[in-house]
């Protein structure tokens, strides 16, 4: 039966490809760095918490707003 570490593992293992494409010195990578260390803070501390926000998120309709920030950035 997968574990929330398993699940942090394949995460982690996807930050560290993307973190591989990136200049070590730009933002983009220090904000990729800190997502890393909020995911592993949150799959060791507050899993269950952190699981039924994201739970939450999915079944959420984005607003009109959320939508056109969306567009703008080409994602949907």
């Amino acid at each position: 039966m997968p574990t929330q570490f398993d699940q942090y593992e394949k995460d982690a293992q996807r930050l560290a490809q993307i973190a591989e494409t990136l200049d070590k010195k730009s933002e983009h990578y220090a904000a990729l760095e800190r997502a890393g260390w909020a995911l592993a803070f949150v799959t060791m501390r507050h899993y269950t918490e952190f699981q039924d926000f994201v739970d939450q998120q999915k079944r959420s309709e984005l607003s009109a707003q959320e939508l056109a920030h969306l567009k703008k950035l080409g994602l949907k």
